[in-house]
Formats: structure tokens, C-alpha cells, sequence
């Protein structure tokens, strides 16, 4: 099996058909939105509504597009987590890098920078942009309703091969006992965060 062929990230954790890895047209055209919502807006609007849809782990044009953001434990991003990635991440540290590269550097324009930052998901495996890798996002697509912020933990990794990714039934059971410690409050949803990652990670 080639790395085209591997599952993505999103599709080792959840069902495809609840929430699937966003292709690369959908994440650049929800790119091209928030510009310029954000500048049509002069960043007010922007921010405004952005406030009030980060808890569901999107921004504006990712509402528009049913664009969420995820966690590498396969959950939606809180609304901390998306302004690190939104504001300080995205709209601020590679901000301030384009005016670097504006100031210091041969460059002529503000654009690459952000723009190799943004298209970097056209050939990433995973389909991240640079801010996802700095946080450690992905982001996925949902055609219907709005996707539940835990994965299923009885969602199988059945595509993943096996001679890549070793066997997979004892963490899957795993992952359904901690679910159900969560379920009848044995365990914190710290821990069981903490837990569900450190499983994931021996997939």
C-alpha cells in the first residue's frame, strides 16, 4: 500500500460517513472566505461571529462549508483550542512572519508566506495546513448534521492495514471501556482525554 493509499488521519478515528478529511478545494475555498470575511469586515465582524461558532470547532467559512476541526484524540476542537489556532496561530504568527518576509527579505509581496502556509494541505498526506501542524489539527467535512464532538468509540479502524499499523482490536476494546468509565462517571473528562490520546497513539 502507498502513502496515497494510507487513511488519512480523520478516517483512522471516525466513520467516514459522519466526518471525512475536507479535500483540498473545500479548505482553500473556506481560506479564500475568512480573508474576506475579515477584511470586508475590517476583523470586527470576523471576530464576532467567529466568537460565537469556535465552541463548535469552526470559524465562519467553515460553518458556511460544514467544516470542523479536529483534534488528533479524533475530538472537535474547543473554543480554546480553535483561537489558538484561528487568532494566534494562523491570523497572528504567520501574520507577523508575511511582514517579516515583507521587511527583511526579497520578497515583493505579504502573500507567500501565508499562502505557502495555506496551501501546504494540496500535497500534505494529511491534508494539514502549516497552522495544523504547529497545533496539531485536521480538518474534516460533514454532509448532514453537525458531527458529535467524540468520535464512536466503537468505530473500528477497520481501513487501516494492518501491516502498516499493527492490530488493532485490543485498543479498540480499550477505547470502549474508557468510554463507558466516562459514561458512568468513574473517570474525569480530563482523564479520559488524557487516556483516549495515549491509546490512540499505539494505533
Amino acid at each position: 500500500m502507498t502513502a496515497l493509499d494510507t487513511p488519512r488521519a480523520i478516517e483512522r478515528l471516525r466513520a467516514s460517513d459522519e466526518l471525512a478529511t475536507a479535500t483540498q478545494g473545500r479548505r482553500l475555498a473556506a481560506q479564500v472566505i475568512d480573508l474576506l470575511a475579515f477584511w470586508f469586515t475590517l476583523g470586527i465582524g470576523w471576530l464576532i461571529w467567529f466568537a460565537i461558532v469556535a465552541s463548535r470547532a469552526q470559524s465562519p467559512a467553515k460553518q458556511l462549508l460544514g467544516l470542523y476541526v479536529v483534534r488528533t484524540d479524533g475530538t472537535l476542537a474547543d473554543a480554546g483550542h480553535m483561537w489558538l489556532r484561528e487568532v494566534l496561530v494562523k491570523w497572528l504568527l504567520f501574520g507577523l512572519l508575511s511582514v517579516f518576509a515583507a521587511f527583511f527579505t526579497p520578497l515583493p509581496t505579504l502573500l507567500p508566506v501565508w499562502a505557502i502556509a495555506a496551501l501546504w494541505c494540496v500535497w500534505d498526506r494529511d491534508r494539514q495546513c502549516l497552522w495544523d501542524k504547529i497545533v496539531a489539527t485536521y480538518v474534516g467535512h460533514a454532509a448532514g448534521e453537525r458531527p458529535a464532538r467524540d468520535p464512536d468509540p466503537a468505530f473500528a479502524t477497520s481501513l487501516m492495514p494492518s501491516d502498516d499499523w499493527g492490530e488493532t482490536p485490543d485498543v479498540v476494546d480499550q477505547l470502549r471501556a474508557l468510554k463507558a468509565q466516562l459514561d458512568a462517571g468513574t473517570v474525569t473528562e480530563h482523564e479520559y482525554r488524557e487516556r483516549r490520546q495515549d491509546l490512540v497513539d499505539k494505533l
